[in-house]
């Protein structure tokens, strides 16, 4: 008969071996409150779609949140769409009729925000970035989309300043692992 002891004894040890190095490297479930901008108390934006929002992977509270909007301007129209899948606020910005205007903005407008976009891409990327020099990252500072609308040779056509807030929605978890 063989020593239940010897034949088991190794597992439990390296099970409790395993939990203790999760807990000193710092593995383990992080919640995070949802964030996304909104530009719903903006009165020139007009609300064209509406989604779940689906961050992380386990979702608590978080409902449905404007993701398109349009703004109407003489001569083109700007539309900028919520990324609901997103961990931290951002949006993405055109401009049609596209490439009759285009869009230009500084990549570092303001502290705690960014914007992007590919060199052949319509789109534009606002982002808050969480690399926020001690500051909150969830209320930068300066809270507009600044940007250029540019014609086809280049020559500006407007100079836009859109205020949005930042809105909360519930908060999701993810495991937080090294």
């Amino acid at each position: 008969m063989p020593n239940r002891r010897s034949r088991f004894g190794c597992r439990p040890r390296l099970a409790y071996g395993v939990v203790a190095l999760l807990l000193l490297t710092g593995c383990g479930p992080a919640f995070e409150r949802y964030h996304f901008i909104s530009l719903e108390n903006y009165r020139d934006a007009r609300v064209v779609e509406r989604a779940q929002a689906t961050p992380g992977e386990h979702r608590f509270f978080v409902g449905e949140i404007p993701i398109r909007y349009e703004i109407e301007r003489e001569g083109y129209t700007l539309i900028v769409a919520v990324h609901p899948t997103g961990w931290y606020p951002r949006l993405g910005l055109t401009i049609r009729p596209h490439p009759e205007r285009r869009i230009w903005a500084e990549r570092n407008p303001a502290p705690c925000t960014e914007w992007t976009t590919q060199e052949a891409s319509a789109w534009w990327v606002y982002s808050i970035s969480f690399r926020c020099d001690g500051r909150d990252p969830w209320d930068p500072p300066d809270k507009h989309l600044r940007f250029k609308v540019l014609d086809a040779d280049g020559n500006v056509v407007a100079e836009e300043d859109i205020p949005y807030t930042i809105e909360r929605d519930g908060f999701f978890m993810y495991v937080d692992a090294l």
